[in-house]
């Protein structure tokens, strides 16, 4: 598996040529990173264009988790988006989220409508850009959709990739076993984060009580012989203070978590 660091809006307010120099500094075993997009603020298209350049030229792998939430926001996203593609010269990963809805099977109806759009928006351009839908857990207020309720939107769309956030997984279910056998054929990405029942986008930490359930879910995808990204998706609150402390967190964390991606099976120490 190849570890990506997920960046959000906390992160921009240090240049991408800085992000990269702290971490080739670093032996570390970092190859990329999946940024959070507003295409509505330019000051983050220009970031996302500058990191794109230097991810080309540095051999990192780039994705994008995209904010596509309704029908209109499609040209103005997915536009951008193949124009990043054609500066970082490679294929796109774009995650989405399905839609939010007070009612689950509208929420699995209009998903379906956005998802195959925004697919046929992709094809009849000819961008080289690829999507992946994520699974979510329904929070306060929110009918969101979890894997089960996503794999018909998969079914519909053939074309439609996987992103599995085993954060989500674990804090509805308490443990990934079994995916059914679309789920696996479609896996290009995940994403993973500690939490408790209070918050989420935790660092996964030695002594955490989570511990076990993680390190047996990562362990699930190297029974099934899942090789591709797994984007570590930590809030910039619980890594530090300031850039430099976030950056420095966010590698020693990825070191970690590289222990059980790239060790033997049921490492638990």
């Amino acid at each position: 598996m190849k570890i990506l660091l997920g960046l959000n809006f906390d992160f921009f307010d240090e240049s991408p040529d800085k992000l990269i120099k702290k971490i080739k500094e670093t032996k570390n075993n970092i190859s990329g990173f999946e940024i959070y997009m507003n295409v509505e603020k330019e000051e983050k298209k220009e970031y996302l264009i500058r990191l794109a350049k230097l991810c080309n030229e540095k051999k990192l792998l780039l994705q994008i988790h995209s904010i596509i939430n309704n029908t209109s926001d499609i040209k103005k996203h997915v536009d951008f988006y193949n124009e990043i593609s054609k500066i970082y010269n490679s294929t796109i990963n774009i995650v989405n989220h399905s839609v939010e809805s007070n009612n689950i099977y509208m929420a699995q109806e209009e998903t379906n409508t956005l998802f195959s759009e925004i697919l046929n928006y992709i094809f009849i351009n000819k961008y080289n850009l690829k999507l992946s839908i994520e699974n979510l857990n329904s929070v306060k207020n929110k009918v969101r959709l979890s894997k089960d309720y996503i794999m018909p939107i998969l079914y519909n769309n053939q074309d439609l990739y996987f992103t599995y956030n085993i954060g989500h997984e674990l804090m509805d279910y308490g443990q990934i076993v079994n995916l059914k056998p679309i789920f696996v054929e479609r896996l290009s990405n995940v994403q993973f984060y500690n939490y408790d029942y209070n918050s989420n986008h935790k660092i996964a930490t030695t002594n955490d009580d989570n511990k076990l359930k993680w390190v047996k879910a990562l362990n699930y995808l190297k029974q099934i012989g899942y090789k591709n990204t797994i984007v570590l998706e930590y809030s910039a609150f619980y890594l530090g203070k300031n850039f430099d402390e976030r950056i420095t967190n966010y590698i020693k964390s990825a070191e970690f978590i590289y222990e059980y991606i790239g060790g033997n099976l049921w490492k638990y120490k």
